[in-house]
């Protein structure tokens, strides 16, 4: 590259760390000035192709890449059983030594790539962008946002999509537009869905809990673990979510359990635990029968209050900040505080007919919710006037 020996590149993102390396390994001296203060990369998986691997051996960071990530070599297609179809290898264009494909993180490539351009020799600058160019002849005089200011034979702009340095350079009429094709993407930890998957098991072995610590387990599993796949969909600030994520999903899944223990017994389910069965003396083949007696009624209750409890802990838990992004698990739980209130005004009489809300109460609580009404208030107790609860 003739007569460029000093190069800031503004923006520090993949594009700007690797052509930092590769200026570098050329022997010219680069800057980078990122506007950010810390480094804070989305995290979304990359597929690398065979040519972008070989990219990486050219900037001496392929063996760094490879082992942050995850190598294979083809393709392999199967049917719903698990059956191999048809495999389809990749080239290696990289070399032999190397995958033909290569999976990993975007933090982790970032990692890789700000270590190589560290120890290359770049510069970094967190927290400072351009605030002036003026170029001439013989080099680009910038003036940068902390107030300092230094000249440079080239500046590169790999400040992304919404590129300040576009604009500043070419006017605001240059600006990215909506193509009419978009893609959400969303980052939820692997082990949320395991641990869903591992609670569907247990549905298929049949139902069948000592104490509530082994039933919490499996409503941990079955909805707790749903509600901290929302929670990343829904977005929040408060890791406080979390926790508010897995009480509100066993509350939920433990009305569900109470309204069904009937219809759930005759398919050889009892998730109640043994141990408050034996306490309140009411047996499994009461539940399946549907016999309403004194002992199973203080079972409900006992039950219920359990329930209950555990909505108490997740309003807790809700900080005032993510109440908005949460308004949807705020309506299911608006919905089934409800419904937990109708087992209580039937005098815990779960047996027969199942507790339902008509959809016309499940529409104004949802409305209610949606407009900030609190669902835990006094008010929340009982149907508004002229509704009531539906049976069957």
């Amino acid at each position: 590259m003739p007569n460029v020996s000093k190069v800031l590149i503004v923006g520090g993102g993949i594009g700007g760390l690797a052509l930092s390396i590769g200026l570098r390994r050329a022997g010219i001296d680069v800057e980078i000035a990122e506007i950010k203060r810390q480094w804070t990369v989305y995290h979304v998986g990359i597929i690398a192709q065979s040519n972008l691997v070989r990219a990486m051996v050219s900037l001496g960071i392929a063996d760094d890449c490879v082992a942050a990530g995850f190598p294979y070599q083809g393709l392999r297609f199967c049917d719903a059983n698990g059956n191999v179809m048809n495999e389809t290898p990749g080239m290696k264009l990289a070399g032999p030594n190397y995958p033909a494909f290569l999976g990993l993180t975007r933090p982790a490539l970032h990692d890789v790539l700000f270590a190589a351009s560290k120890k290359a020799g770049a510069q970094l600058h967190l927290g400072v962008s351009v605030a002036e160019l003026r170029q001439s002849e013989s080099d680009v005089a910038v003036r940068f946002t902390d107030g300092s200011a230094r000249e440079y034979d080239l500046v590169v702009g790999g400040d992304g999509v919404h590129s300040q340095l576009r604009t500043m350079l070419f006017g605001d009429h240059l600006q990215p537009r909506f193509t009419g094709e978009g893609v959400w993407r969303y980052n939820v930890p692997r082990r949320h869905f395991d641990d869903l998957i591992l609670g569907l098991e247990m549905d298929l072995t049949g139902a069948r809990y000592r104490t509530f610590e082994d039933l919490a387990v499996y409503c941990y599993r079955v909805a707790g673990a749903i509600g901290l796949i929302s929670i990343e969909v829904f977005g929040y600030r408060n890791p406080c979510a979390r926790d508010y994520a897995v009480n509100l999903g066993i509350a939920l899944q433990l009305v569900n359990i109470l309204r069904d223990i009937q219809s759930d017994a005759r398919r050889g389910r009892i998730y109640l635990p043994e141990e408050d069965l034996e306490r309140f003396g009411v047996r499994p083949d009461e539940l399946r029968a549907g016999e309403r007696s004194d002992a199973f009624i203080e079972l409900m209750q006992f039950e219920c209050d359990r329930a209950r409890s555990y909505f108490d802990q997740a309003r807790r838990m809700l900080a005032f900040e993510d109440r908005r992004s949460m308004v949807a698990a705020e309506i299911m739980a608006a919905i089934y505080w409800r419904l937990l209130g109708a087992i209580r005004q039937r005098g815990y009489n779960v047996l027969g007919e199942r507790v339902r809300l008509s959809r016309p109460l499940k529409f104004w609580i949802a409305l209610a919710v949606y407009l900030g009404w609190d669902w835990r208030s006094s008010a929340a107790e009982a149907p508004p006037e002229g509704e009531r609860v539906r049976r069957g």
